[in-house]
């Protein structure tokens, strides 16, 4: 790691004015992140908007495994790590869903998200029922 660090401080020093590296402070180096990092992430994201939608609509989401895999393999880049999985859950899957609780007519206390036939589908459970409806609200290719 140590000879590593020197042949990047190479780089910089060739890339850099000595003026300005002579204003830094430090050289933080930075691992790439890993598939297992972006389930990590992905739960974050998910627990945040999971806990603003129960706080606000007193609706309980719940996302299955094979969803959370299938976001992980769409969304994570090793080159651009967890942006582009917070850009796919943000406008397709959070967006899709913040639809469906203010303008769709069926109400729930739970909405249970899962894959089905490579779409993300919504299965509402309602507690007084055991009615189950189910919508699509993503269509990938």
């Amino acid at each position: 790691d140590q000879k590593k660090l020197s042949v990047d401080f190479e780089g910089v020093k060739r890339l850099f004015l000595p003026e300005f590296l002579g204003r830094l402070s430090a050289l933080i180096p930075f691992n790439s992140l890993e598939e297992k990092h972006a389930h990590l992430i992905l739960d974050k994201f998910i627990n945040n908007f999971e806990s603003r939608v129960k706080k606000k609509h007193g609706i309980n989401l719940e996302f299955s495994e094979k969803l959370k895999e299938f976001l992980v393999k769409k969304g994570f880049d090793k080159i651009y790590g967890a942006r582009p999985l917070k850009n796919i859950l943000g406008k397709k899957v959070f967006g899709k869903i913040a639809d469906l609780i203010l303008f769709d007519s069926n109400k729930s206390e739970t909405i249970f998200l899962d894959l089905k036939d490579g779409k993300v589908v919504a299965l509402y459970k309602h507690s007084l029922n055991l009615e189950i409806n189910e919508r699509e609200l993503v269509n990938e290719s």
